[in-house]
């Protein structure tokens, strides 16, 4: 807001506001837990992936697939970018039925064994 001081116009009061609305910054935390969830390895929800009882329960698919975001990033830090081979990664397949197969609630006592 400007002001006519002596034929000078001047600021005489800034008003800012945040571009982002309460609901903004809501659902950017949400995001944030959300993220915070999952497993840094392989993105699976950590209370499943970590859980001791899914052991036998993942396993991944049978084909691989190129990551072609991947295979840009080891051509960009290679010597030699045309020998890069494709980076090729497995997809976690979890196939537990939890109907048949609930999950027991774990204790404070089971995780820190």
């Amino acid at each position: 807001m400007y002001g006519d001081v002596d034929g000078v116009q001047r600021v005489v009061r800034q008003v800012t506001e945040s571009p982002w609305t309460e609901e903004d910054r809501a659902l950017l935390l949400a995001y944030q837990l959300y993220l915070d969830s999952l497993c840094s390895g392989c993105g699976e929800p950590r209370h499943l992936a970590h859980h001791p009882d899914n052991d036998g329960w993942y396993g991944t698919d049978a084909d691989p697939v190129v990551c072609h975001g991947c295979t840009a990033l080891a051509k960009a830090d290679a010597k030699e970018p045309d020998k890069v081979e494709p980076v090729k990664m497995h997809r976690v397949v979890h196939d537990r039925d939890y109907g048949e197969h609930p999950l027991p609630i774990l204790t404070l006592d089971d995780v820190t064994a």
